[in-house]
């Protein structure tokens, strides 16, 4: 792994982009809406959960489907957190002219 992929700026796109890697097949996790992401979270863990419940369940880490169904799970909760976030916010317009009293922020009675 390399620094610049634990610095991504979106999750989901990070694991799209190890998903592709890993599997050789691509999801576009930003295309899909969160009421889209809850659904599809819902119907992977149901899924998740019926690998578990299985007796055959201690080999699951070697089964590249239920790798696969891991990673949609952390990618459908990453989408979901990021549905949740407020945008960033705007950046303060710059000042573009001073005043004098803007300009020596001390309160001193003499000015440089």
């Amino acid at each position: 792994m390399k620094l610049q992929e634990l610095a991504a700026i979106k999750p989901t796109k990070q694991i799209a982009r190890v998903f592709e890697s890993y599997f050789g097949s691509r999801m576009k996790f930003d295309q899909i809406t969160g009421k889209q992401a809850q659904k599809m979270l819902t119907r992977v863990r149901g899924v998740l959960g019926e690998t578990r419940r299985q007796p055959s369940f201690h080999q699951s880490e070697r089964n590249p489907a239920y790798l696969k169904l891991l990673m949609v799970e952390q990618a459908l909760t990453a989408r979901i957190k990021e549905d949740m976030m407020p945008a960033a916010p705007a950046a303060p317009a710059a000042q573009t002219k001073l005043t004098p009293q803007a300009a020596w922020p001390f309160p001193t009675s003499t000015k440089p």
